[in-house]
């Protein structure tokens, strides 16, 4: 990884696990939301592409022997953001985001991710810096910054950049991207890559039902919420805005909880676009129409 050009990289970290991801030869394609299993089936028979790990997945053997059967050349690593039985606060979230939290603490997961090593290339996700004697784990960093879709980070991509400047290896930036100019401004203030989701969502490849499409190209940055805990939604229906909030948080959510609660309604706006919420970011202000995957490309990389 570490010689390759921005072309090669830029590519290869979209196969790695974004959702909703780029992916231009429509393996997976934009938009499809899957479970980590399902993702596993469908693309890490294929050494070129990647597969997403995160939260309980360490503690699934069916996952980690896929992953280590078919030995995918990279792995987009998500640490989780606090234990999985524990209430989540606005510290345990702020500590996760450091991201060596979960491998300088819990055994398995530093076994289970130096196994992996050996045949995978790791791209852990980061919200913030942080110093760990297993940063030679890693082969690469996916910068989630302030802008981004879902959980969103705590600086701008160019501090981001900065931070990890000194860890001299490649950095995937991500969040609030959407023309070719901002693309080539983070490529030369040291990105090796530029992560873009939403724009990607409503493409004609995505799987996105046409309603959910339409929400997003409808919908301006001012409509996104944050529904606690630094998550950032795209709201379907005005219910959303108070099914999850501060005082939930608080008193009701653990991973698991979240999920139960969170998945359905993002399933059913993804499939129906009557309901729910779906992940976006800023960037939802350059979407505006909707163009095909190559065309979108083009676009995106014509300054580069």
């Amino acid at each position: 990884m570490h010689g390759c050009s921005n072309i090669e990289f830029y590519e290869a970290v979209y196969r790695s696990g974004c959702v909703p991801m780029m992916c231009v030869d429509g393996a997976l394609r934009p938009g499809r939301f899957v479970t980590n299993l399902e993702r596993m089936a469908q693309i890490a028979t294929d050494g070129e592409y990647g597969v997403m790990l995160h939260q309980n997945d360490f503690a699934t053997p069916s996952v980690i022997d896929s992953i280590k059967k078919h030995q995918p050349k990279y792995i987009n690593y998500w640490p989780r953001v606090g234990k999985t039985n524990e209430i989540w606060t606005k510290e345990i979230v702020y500590n996760g985001a450091r991201g060596f939290q979960e491998l300088n603490n819990d055994s398995l997961v530093l076994q289970t991710l130096t196994e992996l090593a050996q045949h995978s290339s790791i791209i852990m996700r980061m919200f913030l810096d942080d110093h760990s004697q297993h940063d030679q784990l890693i082969s690469a960093y996916e910068l989630k910054s302030e802008d981004s879709a879902g959980w969103f980070g705590y600086k701008t991509k160019h501090e981001l950049l900065k931070d990890f400047a000194y860890k001299n290896k490649p950095m995937l930036v991500v969040g609030g991207v959407g023309t070719a100019q901002q693309v080539k401004e983070a490529l030369s203030a040291g990105a090796s890559a530029v992560g873009i989701g939403t724009l990607f969502a409503v493409t004609h490849e995505s799987e996105l039902s046409v309603q959910a499409k339409q929400k997003i190209l409808h919908a301006r940055s001012q409509d996104l919420y944050d529904w606690g805990l630094r998550q950032r939604i795209l709201n379907v229906d005005e219910t959303a805005n108070s099914y999850i909030g501060e005082d939930t948080w608080q008193n009701n959510t653990t991973p698991q909880y979240l999920y139960q609660v969170t998945l359905p309604r993002y399933r059913q706006a993804l499939e129906t676009g009557q309901g729910g919420h779906l992940y976006a970011g800023p960037a939802v202000d350059y979407a505006t129409q909707e163009l095909s995957v190559q065309q979108l490309v083009e676009h995106l990389t014509q300054e580069i």
